[in-house]
């Protein structure tokens, strides 16, 4: 199906994927943005790492099989290459994943552009080896092993965000949904920017309402059933941490929502902030006014304009 300059291709198991070009000026000024963010970081004394994450329009080969034109590749190499030449600190999670033999169609949902539950675990727990080893930290990141939580699958759950605009009919399938829950005593607390908090254990994060199959196709995302309450300056709080953590600023999309739960378990606070939504102070003031010990950009490659809006 072609709607404008996008392409969305269905494979023979229903697998929707998404192909389109990227707009290089806003490529342009995310380099420009992230390097300013990076000096305003360090001048605040504060770490700063790009979290590369992976998105579904990864494949190098599936728009070459279809006809369809993409400059997709050719722009994350241009970034990854300005990302070195500036020297700055960054974490590529989806040539982690690549190296470990994992194809988009093993990462993605079949009718939606986020990734599954067990590679947001993937990546939380990466991100904690990562910032133990470039800042010689030392995260819990074992609160993540594997033998630790229950894995839990819901076949033929959701309807994805591209499946929904494409309609049910067209796209032919259903997504299966993976719950991941420890399976060790935890408490977490929320603190919102109104004054407000909520605490208990990490089951808090979750909205299993709909894991029952009671939903609306149209509405429900099981993917956001994660990391329930999200959004800029809520501040996730490990009770458990007895203060071995470290304080982390996440700037983040989508992804993160099944990212930032996990990566909770490992550290002591972890606050998000998100471009998408009004700020009632700038990004760059708020990191000056908190002590943060590292400051993470963690995006997908969707390249969207009002996302690099910092000030």
């Amino acid at each position: 199906k072609v709607e404008g300059a996008t392409a969305t291709i269905k494979e023979q198991d229903g697998y929707l994927q998404t192909i389109n070009m990227v707009e290089t000026e806003v490529v342009d000024r995310a380099k420009f943005k992230i390097s300013e963010l990076n000096d305003i970081c360090h001048q605040n004394e504060t770490e700063f790492s790009f979290i590369f994450y992976p998105s579904k329009s990864n494949s190098s080969t599936v728009p070459e099989e279809y006809g369809v034109d993409t400059n997709y590749e050719e722009v994350r190499a241009d970034f990854i290459s300005y990302l070195d030449a500036k020297g700055l600190d960054y974490l590529n999670i989806r040539e982690l994943l690549e190296n470990e033999g994992y194809t988009v169609n093993d990462v993605f949902y079949k009718t939606d552009h986020h990734w599954k539950t067990p590679f947001g675990f993937y990546a939380a727990h990466a991100i904690g080896d990562y910032l133990n080893d470039r800042y010689d930290w030392k995260l819990d990141v074992t609160a993540l092993d594997e033998d630790k939580f229950t894995f839990t699958t819901y076949e033929n759950l959701w309807l994805g965000e591209t499946g929904r605009d494409l309609s049910k009919t067209w796209a032919g399938v259903l997504d299966d949904f993976m719950q991941i829950m420890p399976n060790y005593e935890t408490s977490i607390s929320l603190y919102y920017p109104d004054g407000s908090e909520v605490s208990g254990d990490f089951s808090i994060l979750i909205d299993d309402a709909g894991y029952d199959g009671d939903v609306d196709y149209y509405s429900y995302s099981a993917h956001y059933s994660y990391a329930r309450g999200m959004g800029s300056q809520v501040t996730y709080h490990n009770n458990f941490a007895d203060g071995n953590g470290k304080r982390i600023l996440i700037i983040k999309d989508s992804f993160s929502v099944v990212v930032i739960p996990f990566l909770t378990l490992e550290t002591s606070d972890v606050t998000v902030w998100d471009m998408r939504e009004e700020a009632q102070t700038s990004l760059y003031q708020y990191i000056q006014d908190n002590d943060f010990d590292v400051v993470l950009m963690a995006y997908t490659d969707f390249w969207r304009s009002d996302m690099w809006n910092f000030n």
